[in-house]
């Protein structure tokens, strides 16, 4: 698997974790979850700026 691949694969389990953690919050009305889901998209906006 080469770097791009990884990166890549990094970036999709990120999205995902981070809808789960909206959804989370969304039903639960739990935040920090919500908080943290906004850090990860934000990380997997910067993995997709340095490709």
């Amino acid at each position: 698997m080469d770097k791009k691949a990884q990166l890549n694969l990094v970036i999709v389990l990120m999205v995902i974790s981070a809808v789960v953690m909206f959804s989370l919050a969304a039903i639960h009305g739990i935040w920090p979850p919500a908080i943290t889901a906004v850090g990860f998209l934000v990380t997997a906006w910067g993995f997709n700026i340095l490709k």
